[in-house]
């Protein structure tokens, strides 16, 4: 394919690109996918057999790459695909499509870590793998507050005896 791998042109690339993402990550049909990005249907099948090419002679590369750097491909391609299933999830208006999203991000991160597993860059992946809507600063606060009551069970009184310390 010449110096792009994925196809001969950037037009081309950018296309199978869409492709992959819509056909692989959010498991569109191939009539549907080819109205959207206005093609053929027989240009949609070209385009997945040549990301199947693609994706096999990838392969035969990553069998001849460190461990290491094979682990941190597939970490990176699994956080770039949970991140556009959390952006379809916030753009999703309907709470079954949300409910359903949340499902599919959920099954996702324990097939990964059973991956990780399997390969040994995990001791064992998580009976259940937890997807939560908590913002950051919530968590934040909620694991402060829980830090500041395990402090308080481990020292009851303290307070009580600093009161009477300043009186």
């Amino acid at each position: 394919m010449g110096r792009y791998r994925l196809g001969p042109n950037r037009k081309i690339i950018e296309r199978r690109k869409k492709v992959m993402r819509l056909r692989f990550v959010k498991r569109w049909p191939i009539d549907q996918i080819a109205q959207v990005l206005d093609v053929s249907k027989r240009t949609i099948e070209r385009d997945i057999q040549a990301i199947a090419e693609y994706g096999q002679a990838k392969g035969q590369d990553i069998m001849k790459q460190p461990l290491e750097k094979t682990v941190w491909e597939i970490v990176e391609n699994h956080h770039e695909r949970q991140m556009l299933r959390w952006q379809e999830y916030a753009n999703a208006k309907d709470p079954r499509v949300k409910a359903s999203i949340l499902n599919d991000i959920g099954a996702e991160e324990e097939k990964h870590y059973k991956l990780l597993q399997s390969l040994g860059v995990v001791y064992k992946a998580p009976e259940q793998a937890v997807v939560t809507t908590e913002t950051w600063e919530d968590r934040i606060r909620r694991l402060r507050a829980e830090r500041e009551a395990m402090v308080e069970d481990q020292h009851p009184g303290d307070d009580e005896d600093d009161q009477a310390d300043m009186e």
